[in-house]
């Protein structure tokens, strides 16, 4: 199994036997990538290699090297892999190394939850750059050494085999990016001001502590990669702001190579007196949940990270909550809004934006509202989405002007008519 190391900002990817991988050391050097990108290449590197195990696919890396590379039919069933959650895949790695039938297995695989389309695509995309990457590599040291036709004619259709059969989803404008209308926002921010999470979610404290992460995004502009990274210590409680801090590259996080990916700017937020309080309510569970992981001798799980797992079923109780389980309290909660179909919980952070320009622009200092956009909500100054943010809005104000301005002319003419 692919691990990954951090140390003082660097990724070194180990396997079992504690040997560095080459591999995918090699890959994720030749390119320019972030911190974070790294670690979304190496995840996924690593759900091929366990595929690899499952499907008994044999030092998979040295042959796309120096040897005649993988076969058609090994290449299909990475294909078909890569579009499966790598949780399930995790479970039956397991039941397989106990002795399971890898038939069964698979038979039993195929029936569950499949990836979306574009997270499939993005892994297949990363296996077919990863694979070509490999054989581009290892013919640079197959030069020095007299090698026959028959094997470059296998190498070369073995490489062209890559393409032709890990092939990535299609995915429509109308399946990424936003799905909403206008009318979906304008709906989902009336939820959001009024629902009562008691009344969605069946446990007070998971219901507290949902309300607190969404309401992070909608009332404070957060990006749940921020909202997961957040610490008790960012809570400045006679201030009332929370300091948002990069934490990207961060060598004590207990999900490791799962941390969510957070893309931040050091910054502080300040948040209305409302939802202060609730924040405040929720640290005061957190803290029970640390002084009751002491009485239960699991004090290894304790730690200072704000939004926690809940479910004492589970081993992951106490510890940071993972990206999984947000997209599944957001579901939910979009299930009560009567919304199921309108993407990630990043729309709550897109209409933070949009709420935050139009309280302002009544003042029409548009320079000003953009700076501020960009100290609250953590863009760089090369970046367009304060404009985008600041066109939208003037946009509306415009129309709700020209609807005016078309009632009044109306009104006119209606009285114009009764005088004739």
């Amino acid at each position: 199994m692919l691990r990954l190391n951090i140390n003082q900002k660097t990724i070194i990817p180990t396997r079992d036997n504690h040997e560095i991988a080459d591999g995918p050391l090699l890959f994720i050097l030749s390119h320019p990538f972030t911190m974070g990108t790294k670690k979304t290449y190496l995840r996924d590197i690593g759900h091929i290699e366990d595929l690899c195990e499952f499907f008994e696919i044999p030092n998979y890396e040295k042959r796309l090297r120096y040897e005649e590379g993988l076969t058609r039919d090994e290449l299909f069933n990475i294909n078909i892999g890569l579009q499966y959650r790598h949780n399930d895949l995790t479970k039956l790695l397991e039941a397989k190394r106990s002795g399971a039938n890898v038939k069964l297995l698979f038979k039993q695989w195929g029936s569950g939850n499949q990836n979306s389309a574009q997270t499939t695509r993005k892994r297949k995309l990363v296996a077919i750059q990863y694979f070509e990457f490999l054989m581009r590599s290892g013919d640079v040291c197959l030069r020095n050494y007299v090698c026959s036709k028959d094997f470059y004619d296998l190498r070369n259709n073995a490489f062209h085999d890559i393409s032709e059969v890990i092939v990535p989803p299609k995915v429509y404008k109308n399946q990424s990016g936003a799905k909403a209308s206008l009318e979906d926002f304008t709906e989902l921010e009336k939820f959001m001001e009024t629902y009562d999470p008691y009344k969605v979610f069946k446990s007070p404290d998971v219901a507290l502590r949902n309300y607190v992460m969404f309401g992070l995004q909608f009332y404070c502009g957060l990006r749940i990669g921020e909202v997961l990274s957040l610490q008790l210590k960012d809570m400045n409680m006679r201030e009332r702001f929370i300091r948002v801090e990069d934490r990207r590259d961060t060598e004590n996080d207990p999900r490791n190579a799962y941390a969510p990916a957070v893309k931040t700017y050091q910054r502080p937020v300040y948040v209305n007196e409302v939802f202060w309080k609730q924040l405040e309510k929720w640290r005061e569970v957190k803290l029970d949940v640390n002084d009751g992981l002491w009485d239960l001798n699991l004090k290894e799980r304790q730690n200072d990270y704000l939004v926690i797992s809940l479910d004492q079923r589970q081993e992951s109780y106490g510890t940071p909550l993972g990206i999984i389980s947000v997209h599944k309290a957001y579901e939910k909660l979009l299930g009560s809004a009567g919304l199921s179909k309108i993407g990630g919980s990043h729309k709550l952070r897109h209409l933070a934006a949009m709420r935050f320009v139009r309280q302002r622009a009544k003042d029409m200092d548009w320079e000003k509202i953009k700076s501020d956009l960009r100290y609250q909500f953590g863009w760089s100054e090369t970046s367009q989405m304060p404009g985008h943010y600041i066109t939208h809005e003037t946009s509306r104000m415009n129309y709700n002007h020209m609807q005016m301005e078309n009632a009044a002319f109306d009104q006119i003419d209606q009285s114009n008519e009764g005088e004739d």
